[in-house]
C-alpha cells in the first residue's frame, strides 16, 4: 500500500467530503494512513543515520 492506493483514496476523500458522511470516516482512515507511512519513512530514512545499526532487507 502506497502511494498507488493513497492518492485516489485522498481525492475520493475530498470529494466526499463536501457530500457525504463517509467522507468523514475515509478522512480519518487516509490520515492515520499518510502519518503511519510517514512515520515509517523517517524511521527506515533515519535509521541509515545511526551509528552501527543496519536495516534488515525488506519482504517481498
Amino acid at each position: 500500500m502506497d502511494l498507488g492506493l493513497i492518492v485516489p483514496l485522498a481525492l475520493l476523500t475530498g470529494v466526499l467530503l463536501r457530500r457525504h458522511a463517509l467522507g468523514y470516516l475515509l478522512a480519518a482512515v487516509v490520515l492515520t494512513k499518510c502519518a503511519v507511512m510517514g512515520l515509517a519513512l523517517v524511521a527506515r530514512s533515519s535509521a541509515n543515520w545511526w551509528p552501527g545499526w543496519r536495516c534488515p532487507p525488506s519482504r517481498r
